[in-house]
């Protein structure tokens, strides 16, 4: 917590005596090369135990959609303590004087009993390949339960000749930095390219992609580091962007990744499309300052709040790019759109709250709601402030207000902050409205003008999307076919239970009811494609911004300024 009053604290803490700081703990990881490649590493753990002589250290377990990531870890051991299975698989027990100098060892990679990496889809499990090896700190650090976040640490990378890595943790050159910060890490070393991106910010790379090369890589995250950091009126800084080429059947098509602190993560097959590049990156790097610098993300079941750090990420980043001149207007409506979309044709769009954070990570609708609720919200919240102020306020002079905020109080919580923000800018209190649209799963209002003078919010029913079978059920059975809706279209072509499943694609971003599926399958002794359009009987209004037709000159330079806030 930052002192508002440091010489009157300073004067009573010299009175009354003040609490010795916490020694540092210190992480030593040692990459292991085999036959001119790293096949594992080696770490340890050095820190100060429990003053009750019992240490309970929790091993990584589920983070990021992945469970028993401790599968990873192996030949643990001990010194200045006897070590003992805990609880269950996922915990240790340390024993030992009070407070006593602890060194835990273990190895990560390598393990019989250790998953592979899926491949695509984002599985941020450890990687040991040929040609080079990733992991995230979250996936490869036990953590002893009496260890706080914010407890100082240094890490001490050993070197290993003629091993290229590339990690945050290498951030601050004397390797200090705090014990959460060291999950929120990431490390990329092996056959990999660093390339400087100006500002401290730096990418390191690992396989090609087809059209898109390092150059490109390099100025799309250059122009939107300094965009960023702009608009939050925020220093140059360290920041690490690691990105790895799948590589993929031809017909799949995959990027993501996920934000780390002052660095995130990209996981792309090697046929991605550039356009899809610049989003993904502004997204993930407006994450060091969304949820990080604007409040306190509730420390037990944060996925209610998720509408709020992933949803306004989505609106602030769809601000930049437009700002930065990498999106036009109709850009910003093209992706505007497929959110909307998405949202009002959701099966789970009057989820509340609780129920997206109970199936946040098993339900992939449930996990994409609060991306397309929460940039909806955003953009009403943003309209509101305007409207409020008679344009001279909107939803970016709230969000520095919170960051100011927080950097005065780190522990305000950020729903709070927000509520407190608004009426701080605008005089109005939106609390009741976010209780209903984002707390308790109510519809949100677009006005028809919203986005003035670009064009306007209109309403079309549509089909909603029907795979017209159970994919999750075909998959548990084996790839026998399960589920099929009788009369649905999947049905009308010849689907039926119990075929086998050869071959299915479907890109969970854009589900079209139009545009047509084929699904391969085995009937018997018959291979057999059979396909139909996804378009369920049932039909909803759908929203969307029409972009007007002329737009040219003056219109134009103002349609841009109200995208992009300047």
């Amino acid at each position: 917590m930052f002192l508002r009053s440091g010489p009157i604290v300073a004067a009573l803490a010299f009175l009354v005596g003040a609490a010795p700081a916490p020694e540092p703990i210190d992480w030593q990881i040692v990459p292991v090369l085999e036959d001119g490649h790293v096949t594992h590493i080696d770490f340890s753990l050095i820190f100060s135990g429990d003053e009750d002589g019992e240490t309970v250290v929790e091993l990584p377990d589920q983070w990021g959609g992945q469970r028993e990531l401790y599968r990873g870890l192996r030949d643990f051991s001990a010194s200045g303590a006897s070590l003992e299975p805990g609880a269950d698989a996922a915990h240790l027990v340390l024993r030992h004087a009070p407070g006593a100098t602890v060194t835990l060892t273990w190895t990560l990679g390598g393990g019989s009993d250790a998953p592979p990496a899926k491949r695509g889809g984002n599985d941020y499990r450890p990687r040991f390949e040929p040609d080079y090896f990733f992991f995230i700190g979250y996936t490869a650090l036990p953590w002893p339960e009496h260890v706080s976040d914010t407890t100082p640490a240094h890490v001490r990378l050993e070197p290993t000749q003629g091993l290229q890595i590339v990690s945050d943790l290498q951030h601050d050159p004397d390797g200090n930095t705090t014990f959460s910060a060291l999950g929120q890490s990431a490390m990329l070393g092996g056959d990999i390219r660093i390339i400087d991106a100006g500002g401290g910010a730096r990418l390191g790379l690992v396989g090609t992609f087809d059209t898109v090369d390092d150059a490109y890589w390099q100025d799309t995250f250059s122009r939107i580091s300094r965009a960023e950091r702009a608009y939050w009126k925020s220093k140059d800084a360290p920041f690490l962007v690691t990105v790895i080429a799948e590589q993929m059947a031809p017909e799949v098509y995959s990027i993501g990744g996920t934000g780390l602190g002052d660095a995130f993560s990209i996981f792309a097959s090697a046929n991605i499309d550039g356009k899809d590049v610049a989003p993904l990156l502004a997204h993930e790097m407006m994450h060091s300052w969304i949820p990080h610098r604007i409040g306190r993300m509730p420390e037990e079941n944060e996925a209610r709040h998720y509408w709020l750090s992933e949803g306004f990420t989505e609106w602030a980043s769809f601000r930049i790019l437009v700002r930065e001149g990498i999106w036009s207007a109709a850009d910003f409506a093209d992706a505007f759109n497929k959110s909307a979309k998405a949202l009002d044709l959701s099966p789970v769009r009057d989820a509340d709250a609780e129920a997206i954070a109970d199936g946040f990570w098993s339900n992939p609708d449930m996990g994409r709601l609060p991306y397309q609720k929460g940039m909806l919200i955003a953009s009403w919240l943003d309209g509101k402030i305007r409207e409020k102020t008679k344009g001279k306020r909107d939803l970016d002079d709230v969000l520095l207000r919170m960051q100011k905020a927080a950097a005065k109080d780190d522990q305000a919580g950020i729903y709070d902050l927000l509520i407190r923000s608004v009426k701080k800018v605008s005089g109005w209190d939106p609390s009741a409205d976010l209780e209903t649209m984002a707390m308790n799963g109510g519809p949100v209002s677009l006005p028809e003008d919203l986005f003035a003078p670009c064009g306007r919010i209109s309403t079309e029913e549509q089909a909603v999307w029907e795979r017209g079978f159970d994919f999750a059920a075909t998959r548990a059975a084996g790839w026998k076919i399960q589920g099929v809706t009788e009369g649905s279209a999947a049905w009308e072509a010849g689907l039926r239970n119990g075929m086998e499943l050869r071959a299915w694609s479907e890109n969970q971003n854009e589900r079209d009811p139009m545009q047509e599926k084929t699904a391969q399958v085995a009937d018997g002794d018959k291979l057999r494609a059979i396909t139909w359009r996804p378009m369920g009987r049932e039909t909803r209004p759908v929203r969307s911004l029409e972009i007007a037709a002329e737009l040219s000159g003056k219109d134009e330079a103002a349609c841009l300024k109200r995208l992009s806030g300047l």
